[in-house]
């Protein structure tokens, strides 16, 4: 049977046994598309068989950003009622590990540092929205949720610190992530959805696929390593981008067309062989 490997990043290649296995599958799939291109650079350093590999996108570009037949539930309603009624900037987290020992950093480290991002922006006059792509929806074993409401405990005001408990499905978070001005994006899937829907969105690397996502988007200052929100230096930022919103919107809004548009053709790419059996 055909085996495409669709809008992945791979690697970081760091055990034999695992290059072996990869170096195998990539070698003998019918194509490996890659999301971002940092991914093949470390495929070629690490000698794992490129022979396969495409350039292509991430698919959570492809998710439908004017259906209009969408209608929102009372969940989503009352989101976007809380978003109406101040600016917003909206943020995922999550449980850093198994990251945490590679990064030299602590759960606790990083919930503290985030804490003084959010502080800062309800500082400027915006309130935050805690979104969460992950739950413990089917079994996950991990629930970003429960590091939003640690968070509660270390920001200086939670009335204006709100934890979306609701469980969306990605056009839902789209809508939501559309009526904010940025969002902070430890999970990178958030990222992409806000800025298919319109919302700039910062970044946090703490695996190098944010940084290739962005680095192919054109906007690779938008991807923030993990250490500048340990070092502070993230507060600024945010700071920075929400003061540049308009320059930043016009330049988002032809990066993530020009995407959309890959992505369309990959999946027809992808689709013509299997129906012609190549």
């Amino acid at each position: 049977k055909p085996l495409f490997m669709i809008g992945h990043s791979v690697g970081p290649f760091q055990d034999p046994q695992f290059n072996q296995l990869a170096n195998y599958v990539f070698g003998h799939c019918d194509a490996l598309i890659l999301r971002e291109s940092v991914s093949l650079d470390m495929m070629k350093r690490s000698e794992i068989d490129t022979t396969k590999v495409e350039h292509g996108v991430d698919t959570a570009w492809l998710v439908d950003h004017q259906d209009d037949s969408f209608q929102a539930s009372y969940a989503v309603q009352h989101w976007l009622d809380v978003a109406a009624k101040q600016k917003t900037v909206a943020i995922t987290l999550r449980e850093l590990a198994p990251f945490d020992k590679r990064l030299g950093t602590t759960q606790a480290a990083y919930e503290k540092a985030f804490a003084e991002v959010v502080n800062r922006v309800l500082d400027s006059g915006y309130q935050v929205l805690a979104l969460s792509t992950c739950t413990g929806i089917d079994s996950y074993n991990k629930d970003d949720r429960m590091v939003a409401l640690n968070l509660r405990n270390l920001v200086n005001d939670p009335s204006r610190y709100h934890v979306v408990m609701d469980e969306l499905n990605d056009l839902e978070m789209g809508k939501l992530l559309s009526a904010c001005e940025l969002t902070v994006g430890t999970r990178l899937h958030s990222a992409i959805i806000s800025m298919n829907f319109g919302t700039p969105a910062i970044a946090i690397n703490y695996e190098h696929k944010s940084a290739g996502i962005m680095q192919q988007l054109g906007m690779p200052e938008m991807a923030v390593d993990i250490r500048h929100l340990l070092d502070g230096s993230l507060g600024a930022m945010v700071g920075d981008t929400l003061g540049q919103l308009p320059a930043i919107n016009e330049r988002l809004a032809v990066a993530v067309k020009a995407e959309r548009e890959k992505g369309i053709g990959m999946v027809k790419s992808v689709l013509d062989r299997v129906r012609e059996g190549k």
